[in-house]
């Protein structure tokens, strides 16, 4: 793994890209089997530095852009992407950004509790399929 270097896991004739990173690049994966979504699916691998070149690519190709992160919506990196996404691939978006995270609670010290705070595949693919019917 290069520094700053994001890898595409999962190419095709894509619909949608999914930006993730380490439990939820593996549940998006998963939901994105489970329901045979066409998507492409970027693991980001390092924040800092951040491979835009890779995220705006493939924006530019599928125009949906739907980010999953384990972290609360107003501390986590999702918003970096989706703020890169509106400022340097506002042409290619046919839609809103869709970030897929914690919301606004923070993590629960209770397995029961972090399940039902932490995104799930079916939070996942709800994601996907509503930025596809816009």
């Amino acid at each position: 793994m290069r520094l700053g270097e994001a890898k595409i896991v999962q190419t095709g004739s894509s619909h949608v890209t999914v930006v993730a990173s380490q439990l939820m690049l593996h549940r998006s994966l998963e939901a994105v089997a489970v329901e045979g979504i066409e998507v492409e699916v970027i693991d980001v691998r390092s924040f800092v530095p951040l491979d835009k070149a890779s995220i705006l690519t493939s924006l530019a190709k599928t125009n949906l852009l739907v980010v999953v992160e384990e972290a609360p919506h107003q501390a986590g990196w999702g918003g970096d992407i989706a703020s890169l996404a509106t400022n340097e691939g506002v042409y290619w978006l046919a839609a809103p950004v869709r970030q897929v995270n914690m919301g606004g609670a923070l993590i629960a010290y209770s397995p029961p509790l972090e399940d039902e705070v932490l995104p799930n595949v079916g939070r996942i693919t709800s994601a996907i399929r509503s930025v596809l019917a816009e």
